[in-house]
């Protein structure tokens, strides 16, 4: 029996806006995104099993993405949950939650996330 395994298949899926900002990188006063990145272990080039688990944020203009700590996670996913709203990011729910966590981007290391589509 010839089974082929591979590791290493990268799919994001796509959350929505989190924090408006601009981007150090190309300077534009755009809504970062929640990007979810996982790492699939394949079976015949299918993805089988998730291995891994990655959160990111990222510029809709250049695909600058920075990746986020575990509290970060937590905190971006609140503003995520709340900027879906209809009020969105206007209302006070979305203020309040961002004031418990000042978010600077100036400061984070940035890299280069390309779309890529995802089959979920």
């Amino acid at each position: 029996m010839f089974l082929l395994f591979g590791l290493g298949k990268h799919m994001d899926k796509e959350h929505g806006p989190v924090l408006i900002g601009g981007c150090p990188n190309c300077e534009a006063e755009s809504a970062w995104n929640l990007i979810q990145r996982r790492t699939w272990l394949t079976l015949f080039f299918i993805p089988a099993i998730p291995y891994s688990s990655s959160w990111f944020l990222r510029c809709p203009a250049c695909e600058a993405a920075t990746e986020l700590q575990r509290p970060e996670v937590d905190w971006a996913k609140r503003l995520n949950s709340v900027a879906e709203r209809p009020k969105g990011m206007d209302g006070y729910d979305y203020k309040r939650i961002l004031q418990e966590r000042p978010f600077d981007l100036s400061n984070r290391p940035l890299f280069r996330m390309p779309h890529q589509k995802s089959i979920f």
